[in-house]
């Protein structure tokens, strides 16, 4: 077996130090390309000197290539490269696809079969061969990666949460009280998405929250905002809001205030006993 290479080298922004990305146009158009890595540091020097990926001119950006240690390379596979929301990464010059517009882009443009790895959102094949790939090069076993349901969940969850973190703005409004910041101690507050439309799913909300409580619902917002990108929501739908021991069933309902915007509602308060977690009260 070849050496292990103990680190990847990654082409980036010489001012913000934040990884390049090229946005194709054209035949490619809304694929996103980036990071650029290899695993000589010659070669990235080489190609942050002269970056044939970038179109012909003049450049707005000089880039410099900054030393990835360790499996910094497959942690990003896994957990998504930021800040964009890459379609394919290039490691020593071979495109490499993370989502199915990227499969279609590699397919293009080398004529493998990435397409078909893609089909199922359930079971990553594409990841296990991904990673296979990109091991061969670090020069270590072949990585094991298991595209059950639960890997491929987690890691939809991972992506979906960047998107949101990334496109998608929760304010709290006051639902009592008047211009000029007048808000009554005793207010509540419709706690509402903005940005959800992006992805094609109606924005989300919830009402009648505390003030003490304001902070933890955006943050709970966000989390359905992140699972409607993958499981959309409907009108009538009943959630699982928590865990056991105490279980909040959450109803789906158009908003009162605008019948385009979901209203996430507490429906049901289920108290599973400790002792005999099999009894419901």
């Amino acid at each position: 077996m070849q050496n292990v290479v103990p680190s990847v080298w990654m082409l980036t922004d010489e001012e913000s130090g934040e990884p390049s990305y090229v946005q194709m146009s054209g035949k490619g158009s809304g694929t996103t390309i980036g990071p650029f890595t290899y695993t000589k540091e010659k070669d990235a020097k080489a190609a942050a000197a002269n970056p044939t990926f970038l179109p012909k001119g003049p450049q707005a950006i000089t880039l410099d290539a900054v030393e990835l240690k360790g499996m910094g390379l497959v942690q990003g596979i896994l957990a998504g490269f930021e800040p964009a929301d890459s379609d394919v990464f290039s490691l020593n010059d071979s495109l490499l696809p993370l989502t199915k517009a990227g499969a279609a882009f590699v397919d293009g443009m080398e004529g493998d079969t990435w397409q078909p790895l893609f089909e199922d959102d359930d079971a990553p094949a594409w990841l296990a061969q991904v990673l296979e790939q990109v091991s061969r090069q670090l020069g270590v076993e072949v990585i094991q990666v298991r595209p059950n349901q639960d890997t491929a969940l987690e890691f939809k969850a991972q992506r979906a949460r960047r998107k949101i973190q990334e496109y998608v703005r929760i304010f709290p409004v006051p639902e009592q009280g008047h211009g000029y910041g007048l808000v009554p101690a005793t207010a509540t507050f419709r706690v509402m998405t903005v940005g959800m439309t992006k992805f094609g799913r109606p924005e989300l909300e919830q009402g009648g929250v505390p003030a003490i409580f304001v902070k933890e619902a955006q943050v709970s917002l966000a989390g359905w905002a992140a699972y409607s990108l993958d499981f959309p929501l409907k009108d009538g739908e009943i959630l699982q809001g928590s865990t056991e021991p105490v279980t909040v069933l959450l109803q789906v309902a158009a908003s009162p205030d605008d019948p385009e915007v979901l209203r996430l509602s507490p429906h049901q308060v289920v108290f599973s006993s400790p002792s005999f977690s099999g009894m419901l009260h």
